[in-house]
């Protein structure tokens, strides 16, 4: 995956939720484009909000896009 690619599927509109899966196995999914952050140096931040503190968000994990094996769309968004 690159930069352009990841770049691309957090702008999309109408934003699609999708769920990110790594080359390790792990997933993570993105509800949100506001709960990722992509840095310059392709790192992949994913946050997800704190249940009962709005505008508190709590870091699931680091990534590089380079790890990333596939991206999956859509996703339920209904849990």
């Amino acid at each position: 995956m690159t930069r352009r690619e990841m770049t691309e599927h957090l702008r999309s509109q109408p934003f699609m939720p999708f769920r990110i899966h790594m080359n390790s196995g792990q997933t993570f999914e993105v509800r949100h484009p506001e709960n990722v952050r992509l840095m310059v140096t392709d790192a992949l931040y994913i946050f997800q909000p704190v249940p009962d503190e709005p505008g508190v968000d709590e870091l699931i994990t680091i990534a590089s896009i380079h790890n990333i094996c596939t991206i999956e769309k859509p996703i339920d968004t209904a849990a």
